[in-house]
């Protein structure tokens, strides 16, 4: 359909057509992840010819400012906020979330390694005797991937295992501590570890 006109120019009276590439291929992947989240068939506008071909036309015109870099120490703090105060996300799906961020960040992770390969609970591995610290939790974690896009036809299965150790500094970003907290109170004791795609579930 038509794009809907944005704010009027400066010094003139016609709104100014908001048809800024980037920002429509960025909200056009947030709808395609969610329907891969919550295993819906492809989103209509994937095969909307018209579209692609509107957006080739656009993006030779998106002037876009250099975004400001990710940064770990400035930055985190605001995701681990902005995680916890989100309008309709309860406490159980903010900490499947950012159980989900921090081990996607450790394993360099691509959205379909957490999702559609996720490792699972049967093949994690735990340190043995003299890893373990005082409060309870295992200074480190492995989590096993047995597939993942593009993987080789011949290694397809074979187990791919990945350490995740903890932080100490600041137990917020700690991803062994969320990760452990996040099964315990999901009370996922089998299958992909971060549950069944598309469904979240909720502490007992």
């Amino acid at each position: 359909g038509e794009i809907e006109p944005g704010p009027p120019g400066a010094g003139v009276g016609v709104p100014v057509p908001l048809r800024k590439h980037n920002t429509i291929k960025t909200c056009l992947g947030a709808v395609s992840a969610t329907c891969n989240e919550f295993d819906i068939p492809e989103p209509p506008h994937k095969g909307d010819a018209d579209l692609h071909e509107k957006l080739k036309l656009w993006k030779d015109d998106d002037e876009v400012a250099q975004a400001h870099p990710f940064d770990f120490v400035d930055d985190l703090p605001k995701l681990w906020a902005a995680c916890w105060t989100i309008r309709g996300w309860s406490k159980m799906r903010a900490l499947k979330n950012w159980a989900m961020f921090l081990v996607s960040i450790c394993m360099f992770a691509r959205a379909s390694d957490i999702t559609t390969h996720c490792p699972l609970v049967e093949d994690m591995r735990l340190p043995p005797e003299g890893m373990w610290d005082d409060d309870g939790l295992p200074q480190f974690i492995e989590v096993c991937m047995k597939d993942w896009k593009s993987r080789k036809k011949a290694n397809k299965g074979k187990p791919y295992f990945m350490r995740i150790w903890r932080n100490y500094k600041d137990s917020r970003f700690c991803p062994v501590y969320w990760l452990l907290t996040y099964l315990k109170y999901a009370d996922v004791t089998s299958g992909p570890i971060f549950g069944v795609k598309g469904k979240f579930q909720a502490p007992k």
